[in-house]
């Protein structure tokens, strides 16, 4: 059994102050879809060991910072290739996943509502901030397929 956990980061500035996208940073409001967002996953069962994949750009690092008192104790890496990534990026990240640890994503739009769609085989569109937790019946990451997770949780602040 695998537990995907799949989270977009919160609402941002539309332009950054280098003018580049991979530096645009939270609003208050996403700070406070944040603090909402924790509260809720203080009520999730994320095992220790799931391993957590963040995108190196700006806005997910300041998502999992505001989160990362629900994860010590979790494995944490930052990758440039999750930044803005396609379903089919985030399907080959996945795939090639080869820890048995289950595996929480941060990441961004389109890509994360896409791969959600897919999992699930349903159009899924996800807004800042909003989590899904998909589970799989197999034992490898490369098994995981279209069609084949059950939607176990999910959630979407509103502050």
């Amino acid at each position: 059994m695998k537990n995907l956990y799949i989270l977009r980061h919160a609402k941002t500035n539309q332009l950054s102050k280098t003018g580049r996208d991979y530096d645009r940073e939270l609003l208050p409001k996403g700070i406070a879809q944040i603090q909402l967002l924790k509260d809720f996953l203080n009520s999730c069962d994320v095992n220790e060991s799931t391993q957590i994949a963040v995108s190196a750009a700006k806005r997910t690092r300041q998502t999992f910072a505001g989160l990362k008192d629900n994860f010590t104790q979790n494995p944490v890496s930052f990758h440039e290739e999750l930044y803005l990534a396609s379903k089919n990026e985030l399907l080959q990240f996945i795939w090639k996943t080869t820890s048995t640890n289950d595996l929480f994503l941060i990441g961004h739009n389109e890509g994360i509502s896409e791969l959600t769609s897919y999992f699930l085989d349903e159009n899924v569109e996800l807004g800042t901030a909003a989590f899904v937790h998909l589970q799989f019946d197999c034992d490898s990451w490369a098994e995981a397929s279209r069609g084949l997770a059950t939607l176990k949780n999910q959630f979407h602040p509103k502050p």
